[in-house]
């Protein structure tokens, strides 16, 4: 499965590496925990605007000064295995069902990331996750760190957008 890294791109930044770290190390944890599969990353970069390569959107603010964002973009069909393995079940999951699983998994990375940050300029609290079926009109303009992973059932992103301190 190829993924490419879109024309309009940015480089990092020497002040994303920790958020890389925290995020990329917060999302193999959480994935690793709730569904046994093992995400390899992909090369990180930033983007303005959400990645759009998936159908579901589960979007949570990290509430800090100024505000911040995570949103994982996942496609159904990767979503609808992972989901399968978390819950256990050979039936496939309803819509619903799915929504409440990409909130959790997006919760859980947010949560692991929170953790990993304590004392750094990036500590966050987070919000409920709410989940969308198309590109959330709260990530048009923002410019996100966007974190590419590889599961067997496909390839999905976590996108941060988290500032260090006021702007």
């Amino acid at each position: 499965m190829a993924f490419e890294i879109p024309r309009e791109a940015l480089p990092l930044t020497t002040t994303s590496s920790e958020l890389v770290e925290a995020f990329t190390q917060a999302t193999r944890i959480a994935l690793e925990e709730l569904t046994r599969s093992w995400p390899m990353p992909l090369p990180a970069f930033c983007l303005v605007g959400a990645w759009r390569g998936g159908d579901l959107f589960a979007s949570l603010k990290l509430d800090k000064q100024p505000p911040g964002e995570l949103l994982l973009v996942i496609p159904t069909a990767v979503l609808e295995e992972l989901a399968r393995r978390y819950l256990g079940e050979e039936e496939p999951a309803t819509p619903e069902l799915l929504d409440d699983v990409a909130g959790e998994f997006a919760n859980v990375i947010a949560g692991q990331a929170k953790t990993m940050l304590q004392g750094t300029p990036y500590h966050y609290t987070i919000s409920t996750p709410k989940v969308y079926r198309s590109y959330p009109q709260i990530a048009a303009g923002r410019t996100y760190v966007i974190l590419p992973f590889e599961v067997d059932a496909g390839i999905f992103v976590v996108q941060v957008a988290l500032s260090d301190g006021p702007q």
